[in-house]
């Protein structure tokens, strides 16, 4: 896979175009100003039966990206397609939220879990805030299309088809003050 991790800031990184077939992580970063995570294909191992050591993410961001476009990506297989998480399996940890972050026309299907999900934060270090995710299609993943946890706050969900998943197309777990709109 690929992956912007480690000591110091990236600022205007763009992952472009790149196809990457069964890593268990396809693309990572973290720590991150105006970057950008576009039209990839991306196809990770479907691990199953899901143990505790199990690993395999689409698209990873750690924390604290400021400005972060992931934009019209197929994502396809593994755990997870588009996941923000804190801390992550980076080994510098950044335990702060991802913020103006837009998460638009990607494609994620047939994950074990969810296609788009969000970790649990707390109201003092939420995961993600005051970003848009807008005109995507989750559909037929184990769990939800798109989860997002408690703790997240101020982030507009606005169009996303998540049809045909084993559990919610969109589900709020204890997160607040969000909108959902013409989902």
């Amino acid at each position: 896979g690929l992956e912007a991790a480690g000591p110091g800031e990236r600022t205007g990184v763009t992952f472009d175009s790149n196809v990457l077939l069964e890593d268990s992580l396809g693309i990572g970063i973290q720590n991150s100003t105006d970057s950008a995570i576009v039209e990839n294909d991306i196809t990770t191992p479907n691990p199953w039966p899901v143990d505790g050591t199990t690993f395999t993410r689409g698209i990873l961001m750690g924390g604290k990206n400021v400005g972060l476009e992931i934009r019209s990506n197929r994502v396809h297989g593994g755990l997870a397609g588009i996941a923000f998480e804190l801390p992550t399996i980076f080994i510098d940890r950044f335990p702060f939220p991802s913020e103006r972050a837009v998460v638009a026309d990607n494609v994620v299907t047939e994950m074990t879990r969810s296609g788009i999900s969000v970790a649990s934060g707390t109201v003092e270090r939420p995961t993600l805030v005051d970003s848009d995710i807008e005109g995507n299609k989750t559909n037929f993943n184990g769990f939800h299309g798109i989860v997002i946890a408690a703790g997240n706050s101020r982030n507009r969900f606005r169009a996303n088809d998540a049809n045909g998943n084993g559990g919610n197309g969109i589900y709020s777990f204890g997160a607040t003050n969000n909108t959902f709109d013409g989902n």
